[in-house]
C-alpha cells in the first residue's frame, strides 16, 4: 500500500495581505494626505483670518479678566523691525508700574513673521463730558515698567477706544478689529 502525502497547512504558502497590512497602508496614506491638506489649506489669506481670531479672542478674554478680577489691564505692542507680537500688563497699584500678567495666556505672543499690526487710538471717541479720559489713559501710559501700554481694559469693563490693523504682504486685504469702549471688540 502506498502512504498518499497530504501537505500540512504550514506547507502552504499563503497568498494576498493580511489585514493588519492593509490597515496599515490606508493609515499611511491618510497621514499623507492630511499633511498634503494642510500645507494646501496653509495660505497666507488663511494665516492672517486666524492670527486675528485669536487676537479678538484673546482682547475679549482681557475684557473680561479685568472686570471680574477688579484690575487694570493693557495692551503693549511690539514692533521692532525684526519681529512683532503683543503682551498684556496688569497696573501694581502699589508701586504704580505696569507689570507683567504671570498668566501663560496674557503672556508675549510673537505673531508670524509676514503679519504685520498697527495700533491706533482713537482720541475724539475718548472725550467725555467735562473729564478727558485721554488725559487719564495718557498719565497711565506714561508709568513706569519695561512696556509702554496702549489700549487700557478698566476693571469698570470699558475699553480704550481703539482700531488695529492687520496685514500680510500677500493679501490685498487687511482685517481691522475695532471698540467703541463700551459696546465690544468687532471685526471688519
Amino acid at each position: 500500500m502506498r502512504q498518499q502525502l497530504r501537505p500540512t497547512v504550514s506547507a502552504v504558502k499563503a497568498s494576498g495581505f493580511t489585514l493588519l497590512e492593509i490597515l496599515l497602508v490606508l493609515v499611511v496614506i491618510a497621514v499623507m494626505a492630511s499633511l498634503v491638506a494642510v500645507s494646501i489649506g496653509d495660505n497666507s489669506a488663511a494665516q492672517l483670518d486666524r492670527e486675528a481670531d485669536r487676537l479678538v479672542a484673546v482682547l475679549e478674554m482681557a475684557s473680561e479678566e479685568a472686570l471680574l478680577q477688579g484690575i487694570e489691564l493693557s495692551l503693549a505692542s511690539v514692533n521692532d523691525g525684526e519681529f512683532s507680537g503683543y503682551q498684556f500688563l496688569w497696573l501694581n497699584l502699589v508701586d504704580k508700574t505696569w507689570q507683567l500678567l504671570p498668566d501663560k495666556a496674557f503672556g508675549f505672543y510673537a505673531l508670524p513673521p509676514t503679519i504685520y499690526m498697527s495700533v491706533e487710538l482713537n482720541d475724539k471717541m475718548l472725550e467725555i463730558d467735562n473729564q478727558s479720559v485721554a488725559t487719564r489713559i495718557k498719565a497711565l501710559q506714561q508709568l513706569g515698567g519695561d512696556f509702554r501700554p496702549l489700549i487700557m481694559f478698566f476693571s469698570s469693563g470699558e475699553i480704550t477706544p481703539f482700531s488695529i490693523t492687520l496685514r500680510h504682504p500677500d493679501v490685498s486685504d487687511v482685517i481691522t478689529l475695532r471698540s467703541d469702549g463700551v459696546s465690544g471688540i468687532e471685526r471688519l
